[in-house]
Order: C-alpha cells, then sequence, then structure tokens
C-alpha cells in the first residue's frame, strides 16, 4: 500500500510505500494534471521507500499520482494549494 502526504500540499509531496520492498516493484510513478497532461515522471531506477514530488513548478489545482507497482495501477490524488 501507498501513503501520499501532506495533502493537500503547498508544493511538496512525499510518496511513501508502505509494504516491503523486496515483493514490491514501483516501476513507474507519473503525475498528471486534471485534464491528463502529463506533467512529470519520477525516476524508479533506486528502488526506495519514499519518493519526493515536487510540485512547485504547477499551478494550483488537483493532481494525480499515478503509479505502477507489481504490475497494479495505483492512482492518488494529490490538491495543491498555493
Amino acid at each position: 500500500s501507498t501513503k501520499l502526504y501532506p495533502n493537500p500540499t503547498t508544493g511538496k509531496v512525499t510518496l511513501e510505500i508502505l509494504s516491503d520492498l523486496e515483493n514490491n516493484k514501483v516501476e513507474q510513478i507519473i503525475i498528471y494534471d486534471v485534464t491528463g497532461r502529463k506533467v512529470q515522471e519520477i525516476s524508479t531506477k533506486e528502488q526506495q521507500k519514499l519518493y519526493d514530488i515536487n510540485l512547485n513548478s504547477q499551478q494550483s489545482g488537483v493532481y494525480f499520482v499515478e503509479m505502477m507497482i507489481n504490475q497494479e495501477l495505483i492512482t492518488k490524488r494529490v490538491i495543491l494549494m498555493k
């Protein structure tokens, strides 16, 4: 399972992978805006428990953090309030 915080955020958000990393391969993390436009892709070459996402260059609004973990697509919503 995963956790995304703080939410709402003022710019920086942390994606925490709560499950054991040995059993969970994070294949991709992509951030989309509310229109479906890809605004950022996070490198998952090095498997981590915490991924820092910086939305400072984006406008206030709703964003979706889409991650592929063990070939399962998980989407989390985050609200950016500047």
